[in-house]
């Protein structure tokens, strides 16, 4: 009947509308860069980049780019590390700023991604973080430091683990 038909069309429409806001977005790299790209043939924009290997952290396959923008919205970065797994294969940015661009960071977050799934405190760090899809996201506040911390790291290498262990053809 037509009083069915109507009935049916508005509870899908309804269905339709609340499901288009409860989707994330995915991250699928970051700047641009996707994540599980190799380190020797990572292209921006037609450019190859060049990561020159970082001096300042203490994480085994981490660069920094020449020229980066240290910039994130209105947020100041100190630095932008990328880190690439023992194969070469991108998977974690490291992003340190002045703790005046705090602020800044922690709204971006929040408006693009909502309020914070944990809020921790480990030593003197407190810690808030975001799962979005398979991109994990953990803002570091630490008291007795003048910078904050963000890393964002994809599960590429646990998927990649995944994808290789399901298609074994030894036996």
């Amino acid at each position: 009947t037509k009083k069915m038909k109507r009935i049916i069309f508005f509870l899908l429409s309804v269905s339709i509308f609340f499901n288009s806001f409860g989707q994330k977005e995915k991250i699928s790299g970051f700047r641009d860069i996707e994540w599980g790209s190799k380190l020797d043939s990572t292209y921006l924009y037609g450019d190859k980049i060049t990561f020159k290997p970082a001096t300042d952290i203490k994480e085994a396959n981490t660069y920094s780019i020449s020229g980066d923008k240290l910039v994130i919205g209105n947020a100041k970065l100190n630095s932008v590390y990328y880190t690439f797994n023992e194969e070469n294969r991108f998977f974690k940015v490291t992003i340190q700023g002045k703790k005046e661009s705090l602020t800044d960071i922690n709204f971006i977050l929040r408006y693009k991604f909502g309020d914070p799934l944990s809020i921790k405190v480990e030593g003197d760090s407190r810690i808030k973080e975001w799962a979005i899809g398979r991109v994990k996201f953990s803002l570091f506040n630490p008291v007795s430091s003048s910078k904050f911390t963000l890393i964002i790291m994809s599960d590429w290498n646990a998927i990649e683990a995944f994808k290789k262990n399901t298609n074994v053809k030894d036996f």
